[in-house]
């Protein structure tokens, strides 16, 4: 985004349009890139409780034959719900920052 602005800058078409004009897609931008980073942390520790759970399947392997039940994953289902929203968080910021910087180009 910044690039884009500043090669706009560079041409002598953008002597109407002001850098806070652009503020508001950078601001959506911005909080498309801290939800991708928070949903890879939600899918670091996703991975990690399924390979918990992986390790703790092969250890009582014998003892869940006879018993047939599982212990339920809360922790591993919190995570991965969180991961799907905040990836959906995150197109969504990134598709309404490009809608409102095509809609400031196409003002001018």
């Amino acid at each position: 985004m910044l690039a884009f602005v500043g090669n706009l800058y560079g041409h002598e078409t953008a002597g109407s349009i002001k850098l806070h004009d652009f503020g508001y897609a950078i601001g959506l931008f911005t909080l498309g890139l801290i939800a991708t980073v928070v949903a890879s942390i939600c899918a670091y520790f996703n991975f990690l409780t399924s390979q918990r759970r992986l390790t703790d399947s092969f250890t009582f392997l014998k003892m869940r034959s006879v018993t047939g039940m599982a212990t339920p994953d809360y922790a591993g289902n919190w995570t991965r719900i969180s991961a799907t929203v905040l990836v959906i968080a995150s197109l969504m910021s990134f598709v309404g920052g490009v809608a409102y910087v095509v809609r400031i180009l196409w003002s001018y």
